[in-house]
């Protein structure tokens, strides 16, 4: 049995994502990073992708959503919710992000691609 989390539909799809880490939960400082990334699918409330390091539960990240079949860019904020070594692999994590709802993003444009899927 498993215990479904998102409150939105699922719809998996694989885009490129860059991700760059803001803070932690630790509220250290922190320096900018970024990685790039693919989704492994996506909602209105969230993303799941691949990393190659893992990263804590509480960060907050700002990510830009590239999609293939659309010119435009989607600059999101979200916090990290789970990371999950991925069985097998050494390096690769797979990685929970929840989107927020923001000023300054591209939150409601995001929802609205999400609407009636």
């Amino acid at each position: 049995m498993t215990c479904e989390k998102r409150e939105t539909s699922r719809v998996n799809q694989k885009e490129s994502v860059s991700i760059q880490i803001l803070s932690s939960s630790l509220d250290e400082a922190v320096a900018p990073v970024v990685v790039d990334s693919e989704t492994l699918d996506i909602s209105s409330g969230g993303l799941k992708i691949y990393v190659d390091q893992w990263i804590e539960n509480g960060c907050i990240l700002d990510f830009c959503v590239e999609f293939s079949n659309n010119p435009r860019r989607f600059l999101l904020t979200g916090e990290t919710k789970w990371c999950k070594k991925i069985p097998g692999e050494n390096t690769t994590f797979y990685l929970g992000i929840e989107v927020m709802d923001t000023e300054g993003t591209d939150f409601a444009p995001w929802h609205k691609l999400f609407i009636g899927k």
